[in-house]
């Protein structure tokens, strides 16, 4: 891999990088040599001149640097086609080895970004339940590389994986973060594919909706409400196409209410809910806030509610919100009903949600206690290295 410059990394900055981290950032960034321009690869080294590896070079970004190849993977003559590939068949094994695909869960993440060293790239397979198309989506995040090799990304997907169909979906507010202004919409979208997670199927629209078409993150944390819904009134305050509501009928619930803003994710959601025979699931179009202060009783809610804090200066802000809908939840459950709260945000992790829940009960009158904490799947692996990768976090709280 050809190198137009090399960049130098501070001293007693550089430990990170050797251990893995998959980000040079521009603080840690001593000096350049050459002049590399966007997406061109440079060597990075420390500050004793050692070489730690490739990464492709962004001025305009605070992620200098996203590191392509280790030196210590001996693979500096590799091409990005080439890269990919490899990371691709790495990350393929080890699904394979975690059971995924199988005959009961066809849809899952194939490479997760940073946790799978491929830091702004993420993909997700959506294999056929039964005889229909079946495509993958690709998430570009990073303007340098992802945006700039597309075609490399694309034929090494298709080298690996084999799909009908290649989804490729741009992350706007990551790339204009990296200095990106080439959007496009993208035409051809894949066709609806029937999937099937932990024995229940979905309609999906890959590529279309919310992040790649379906939360394949939540895939666990679906099964655990399932676990517990039997015999309660549940309301899931975001729906989206049907997830935690269909599992929640699946697990034997009285009553279901599935409540989103998106018509076009409810008409998926009523769809799925006919194909599963869930005669005591309702979907309706609406405000979560506006649904919990109409009144009602539950015996188990479910918010999960879109990104509500991107960076660490919308954090404060997030946390009042994520009170406010655990106060309202909480005057909507009976005694021992059940909490479950997300948050897709790294920016609010298992500490911020706590204190959300502390004020949120506060406000109601009511205690919570948590009973697991649970993140994303394993197919979606977080680097030692890079813990800030850990994006998902789930209560499971009684009230």
């Amino acid at each position: 891999m050809n190198a137009a410059g090399t960049v130098e990394i501070k001293a007693r900055r550089a430990k990170p990088l050797w251990c893995g981290h998959p980000l040079v950032y521009s603080g840690a960034v001593a000096r350049v040599e050459g002049v590399p321009r966007a997406g061109e690869m440079v060597r990075v080294c420390d500050y004793e001149g050692k070489e730690i590896g490739t990464g492709v070079y962004n001025p305009h970004s605070d992620y200098r640097v996203r590191m392509l190849v280790w030196r210590v993977e001996g693979a500096e003559d590799e091409d990005v086609r080439g890269v990919v590939a490899r990371r691709l068949r790495a990350a393929r094994e080890m699904r394979a080895g975690l059971g995924l695909p199988s005959e009961r869960t066809s849809v899952y993440r194939l490479l997760n970004s940073e946790g799978d060293r491929c830091s702004g790239l993420t993909v997700d397979c959506f294999h056929a339940a039964e005889n229909v198309e079946r495509c993958v989506v690709a998430v570009s995040s990073s303007a340098w590389w992802t945006e700039q090799y597309r075609a490399e990304i694309c034929g090494a997907i298709e080298e690996v994986v084999w799909p009908e169909q290649i989804c490729w979906r741009q992350s706007r507010a990551a790339l204009a973060q990296d200095g990106w202004k080439e959007f496009r919409e993208e035409a051809g979208r894949a066709p609806r594919v029937m999937v099937s997670e932990h024995g229940l199927r979905y309609v999906t629209e890959p590529g279309m909706g919310q992040k790649t078409g379906f939360y394949c993150d939540q895939r666990e944390n679906r099964q655990l409400v399932r676990g517990l819904a039997r015999g309660r009134r549940v309301l899931d305050a975001y729906c989206y196409t049907g997830g935690f509501a269909l599992n929640a009928a699946a697990g034997g619930a009285a009553s279901v209410v599935g409540v989103d803003s998106s018509e076009r994710a409810l008409a998926l959601a009523r769809e799925n809910a006919a194909l599963n025979g869930f005669e005591q699931v309702r979907f309706e179009r609406g405000d979560a806030r506006a649904v919990l202060a109409r009144g009602g009783e539950y015996d188990m809610i479910i918010l999960d509610p879109p990104k509500l804090a991107a960076t660490r200066h919308e954090v404060e802000k997030a946390v009042r919100a994520y009170r406010g809908l655990c106060a309202d939840a909480a005057r909507r459950l009976g005694r021992h009903g059940v909490l479950v709260v997300s948050s897709c945000s790294a920016a609010i992790g298992a500490e911020e949600l706590r204190q959300a829940l502390r004020e949120g009960g506060v406000e109601a009158g009511r205690q919570i206690a948590v009973l697991a904490e649970t993140h994303a799947g394993p197919d979606h692996p977080v680097l030692a290295a890079f813990p800030e990768g850990q994006y998902l976090t789930c209560l499971v709280c009684v009230v």
